[in-house]
């Protein structure tokens, strides 16, 4: 409970910059400058990103994701922009609408939209390529967690299903090779959280 504003809502971090989400929907960042594009540059005097740097021009935010060299944000009308050390100032991503959660990898991202429908974007070999929805099944998608060669998405229900190329990393059987559909992780029980590193991921 906020006793006073600007209070943090949310916390995110990447291998090497955080942001938090005020309840004002004011987003403030810090830690490796390649990640927050152009908002680095207004970093305060002393060493670039120890200091929490406001980035100005993003509000209404309503959820934020954060890689090794990039973030993103989701803003209350459902749109989304990213920026980084390849995308110096805010970008739209096109062909995402409604969106209200992010999960994001370097080379492939998530978004759980509006009807509770995964649509995600970006080009990689393990995860995936173009921009589009993921079926997971009847129940929509609540909690998504993206790492570089595995994904993992909870549905409705609690269920976990996971994919890509990470064949010892996804939970359950599957071939050596990439295995771009999602799939069910049996022995695990209703959940509804998951996250995700490069070695290994955990369901809660």
């Amino acid at each position: 409970t906020c006793a006073v504003t600007p209070c943090m809502t949310r916390l995110v971090a990447g291998p090497s910059h955080y942001c938090a989400i005020a309840n004002d929907g004011v987003v403030r960042c810090w830690g490796n400058p390649s990640a927050l594009g152009d908002f680095a540059a207004s970093t305060p005097s002393g060493d670039p990103g120890a200091t929490p740097v406001v980035l100005t021009g993003i509000s209404g935010v309503v959820d934020i994701a954060a890689s090794a060299l990039r973030t993103c944000v989701a803003y209350e009308d459902g749109n989304v922009d990213c920026f980084g050390r390849d995308l110096p100032k805010p970008t739209r991503v096109p062909g995402v609408v409604g969106a209200k959660k992010l999960a994001i990898g370097e080379e492939r991202s998530c978004a759980i939209t509006a009807g509770d429908v995964l649509v995600c974007w970006g080009d990689s070999a393990a995860l995936g390529e173009g921009t589009g929805r993921v079926e997971l099944g009847a129940d929509g998608v609540t909690d998504i967690a993206i790492g570089s060669t595995a994904a993992f998405a909870i549905d409705a229900s609690g269920a976990l299903f996971s994919w890509g190329a990470d064949a010892m990393g996804l939970g359950r059987d599957t071939p050596l090779e990439v295995d771009p559909t999602p799939g069910r992780v049996e022995t695990i029980p209703p959940t509804f959280q998951v996250a995700v590193s490069d070695r290994h991921a955990c369901a809660m």
